[in-house]
């Protein structure tokens, strides 16, 4: 949606001065990452991907299928008590690529970010 945004208002004089979403799966292929950084430009908007631990959404699809994250993620650990802001690669080993693909299959890791619940019998 974001990026949708910023499309439609290039040129128009409207921008974005922010982005933030929470155990984002990957959206695009290389392409699309890469029009994606065209229009959110990241000098001028902040945008942040956050993960939290071994949260199983952030790694579908796989990179198998060839899509790929935008930067940059900002990786909370279990407890959520301290975080890591990662090389805006989007797809940095030492955050929450560390465990893909097969061990990151936590549910629980992607309904509770920043110590609140999210989803199910939480809402």
């Amino acid at each position: 949606m974001a990026f949708d945004l910023a499309r439609g208002a290039k040129g128009s004089g409207l921008s974005l001065k922010s982005v933030v979403t929470f155990g984002s799966p990957r959206v695009g292929n290389q392409a699309f990452v890469d029009a994606h950084g065209q229009f959110i430009n990241p000098d001028a908007t902040v945008q942040w991907r956050v993960t939290h631990y071994r949260d199983m959404v952030p790694h579908v699809p796989q990179e198998a299928l060839f899509y790929r994250h935008v930067s940059t993620e900002v990786y909370y650990d279990e407890p959520s008590t301290t975080y890591k802001v990662c090389d805006g690669s989007g797809e940095d080993p030492t955050c929450s690529d560390q465990c893909a693909p097969i061990h990151c299959t936590s549910i629980d890791d992607h309904l509770d970010y920043l110590n609140t619940p999210l989803g199910g019998d939480s809402c």
